[in-house]
């Protein structure tokens, strides 16, 4: 997304050429198992700053800051992108709704390569249609699969 490439793989000529990267950007990482040991290791190479939240303060090798469940709301501000990668539990479950949603910089990328029951969809496509977040990369959907005709399947970002 930082290298518009959803807007790319439709174009129609090779318009202007803009873009960025992900170096020196802030990402906050929620889960702090495998998964998410992995993805801020991929995420290190390019210099950047990473948070985990997970369910204890214990220090996630690699991140510059590891903090639990309780900071969520303090550090959703300063994400550039937002990885969802936690378990799904009963606590985790919906986790990320409008309120969390609304503290995200309209910049903000979120990506969830966890569960789908993670994040409020209806919550995710009311920030979308409303330009208060930048885009989306989703691995998983709630519901999955996506039912033909879903607004997620046309919706831009």
């Amino acid at each position: 997304m930082l290298r518009h490439l959803p807007e790319r793989s439709r174009a129609t000529s090779w318009g202007i050429q803009e873009g960025t990267t992900l170096e020196g950007r802030s990402i906050v990482i929620i889960g702090a198992g495998g998964t998410a040991q992995e993805a801020v290791r991929l995420f290190g190479v390019f210099n950047t700053r990473i948070t985990v939240v997970g369910r204890k303060a214990e220090t996630a090798e690699g991140a510059d800051r590891t903090v639990t469940i309780t900071d969520l709301a303090d550090v959703l501000p300063s994400a550039d992108v937002l990885v969802l990668a936690a378990a799904l539990t009963s606590d985790t479950a919906q986790m990320i709704g409008a309120q969390e949603l609304a503290l995200l910089e309209p910049s903000c990328i979120l990506v969830n390569i966890a569960r789908g029951k993670l994040l409020d969809t209806e919550a995710l496509l009311q920030a979308l249609a409303g330009e208060r977040l930048a885009g989306a990369a989703l691995d998983v959907t709630d519901p999955e699969p996506l039912t033909d005709g879903h607004p997620l399947w046309t919706e831009p970002r």
